[in-house]
């Protein structure tokens, strides 16, 4: 005899509440998912704890025969789920985030909005007093952000980037600015250790450029890690994604043989090429470094030990 999954009779006991809310229920489709999305482990693990037990048929011609629940003890109790479902922070809560972001600018509240960031604020590259200052030149303060992209998953961190546009006026020329680019936002998936903080969409970096003489393109191009920038593209961007949720831009300049890394807002240094049998190899003053082959990176910034990253 099958059981009944519990996840149908929860479905079943769903579909009876019938009602003017039930009507409307699907005019909140858009709004809300219509099932809770799961984490690879925890779908494992409920499909396991809900698959039939085996169990021996009844011999009703036997002269003792009995029927498990009516006239004989019940079967034992069935093991539960130990994995609970888990919502996934998805595409339109990370345009949510970087909206709420930029409305913090735009009212005077750098503290909440550098709060926003990775790292407690550290990944803006910036210190609390520094970041109110590069805002607080500007008297107007606009954001545009678009949807979305795509969610890259991997090795339990996910990554988003987000299309803005930024219309601002300057305190002491009067001067209207338009900025255009990316926010890329972190978070760690849902997997088991993790905290509700950790889960939550995070800024991991802002790559705002001064706007274009033709639009941007929707993804900048990345130059492949194990060979230099191609001759007809003088200027290349590459984000990399780094151990530690670390993200950071790499603006590779063909012309003069050199690269510019920042973290965040602030710079890191200027790194000149260096002769390289295999691969790409960059370094700067006081250990800044920058060696690349393939997808594989590794980027020392002094002070810290070696960053494996992955171009993206």
């Amino acid at each position: 005899m099958r059981h009944a999954s519990p996840l149908v009779v929860l479905a079943l006991l769903a579909g009876c509440g019938g009602g003017e809310d039930a009507g409307n229920n699907s005019a909140g489709a858009a709004d809300a998912p219509a099932v809770t999305l799961m984490n690879e482990e925890a779908a494992e693990a409920d499909n396991a704890a809900l698959a039939p037990l085996p169990e021996p048929e009844a011999n009703l011609a036997a002269p003792d025969a009995s029927l498990p629940g009516i006239d004989a003890p019940p079967l034992a109790p069935r093991a539960q789920p130990t994995a609970t479902p888990t919502p996934e922070a998805g595409r339109a809560g990370a345009a949510r985030i970087v909206r709420a972001y930029y409305d913090r600018i735009a009212s005077g509240d750098y503290a909440a909005a550098r709060a926003m960031w990775d790292d407690n604020g550290e990944a803006s590259g910036l210190t609390p007093a520094d970041y109110a200052k590069r805002f607080d030149r500007f008297a107007d303060f606009k954001a545009d952000v678009g949807p979305a992209g795509r969610i890259d998953a991997g090795a339990g961190q996910r990554y988003v980037e987000v299309p803005v546009t930024v219309t601002a006026r300057m305190k002491e020329s009067g001067e209207v600015v338009e900025r255009r680019g990316i926010v890329t936002l972190h978070r760690t998936g849902d997997i088991e250790g993790t905290t509700p903080a950790q889960q939550r969409w995070r800024i991991a970096s802002a790559e705002i450029l001064p706007r274009a003489a033709a639009p941007l393109p929707e993804s900048p191009p990345v130059p492949a890690t194990g060979e230099a920038p191609e001759a007809d593209a003088p200027v290349v961007t590459a984000r990399y994604a780094c151990e530690g949720g670390v993200r950071l831009i790499a603006r590779f300049d063909n012309a003069k043989n050199q690269v510019t890394l920042r973290r965040g807002y602030r710079a890191l240094g200027t790194l000149q090429q260096q002769p390289s049998g295999s691969g790409i190899w960059y370094k700067g003053d006081g250990g800044l470094e920058l060696r690349g082959k393939g997808d594989a990176s590794t980027i020392t910034i002094p002070g810290t030990a070696p960053l494996s990253c992955d171009a993206r």
